[in-house]
């Protein structure tokens, strides 16, 4: 297993009270609004730090696009939200949900699936939906939307000179 920098290590840990948080919330156990709480704290701190880029906000995106899934998780930096809007905005008017929105391989990832059974129309939609904002994350920062470079410094990201190091 490759060696984790110093950034990595403190956005897994982060992570992962992340996800404790909502397992807790998901069990509906009494300790999640206070493993939430220790959750933000860390990551705002970690932010604070210069460690992790600031999220996109989810709850801002659920409310302007149903096809959000309510537990759907958006862990892309705010530089790569107009891209999703778009994506977002394509989608409009089709039977699907978005389950998922990260980085991936430095891009732009995106997980759409239907409300019911696929019908042809709609699977062949899908990909030409998401490729622009694809092909484009490839070119914009992650952190802050500049233009970005494809940079491997630990894991594979898009990153503006700035952030090269985020």
């Amino acid at each position: 297993m490759p060696e984790l920098s110093p950034g990595d290590r403190t956005a897994l840990d982060v992570w992962r009270l992340g996800r404790r948080a909502r397992d807790l919330a998901a069990a509906g156990d009494q300790g999640a609004p206070t493993a939430e709480a220790a959750y933000r704290q860390a990551e705002a701190a970690a932010i604070e730090a210069g460690h992790l880029m600031r999220r996109v906000d989810a709850a801002d995106l659920r409310a302007r696009y149903p096809m959000l899934a309510e537990d759907a998780e958006l862990t892309i930096g705010v530089g790569w939200q107009g891209l999703l809007e778009s994506v977002l905005d394509r989608l409009a008017g089709m039977d699907v949900v978005v389950t998922l929105t990260r980085e991936k391989a430095a891009g732009l990832d995106v997980k759409i699936w239907p409300r019911g059974a696929w019908r042809d129309g709609d699977f062949e939609a899908v990909g030409p939906a998401k490729a622009p904002a694809v092909e484009a994350s490839l070119r914009t920062c992650e952190a802050c939307g500049a233009p970005g470079i494809v940079r491997k410094t630990g894991r594979w990201r898009t990153r503006c000179d700035a952030h090269a190091e985020l």
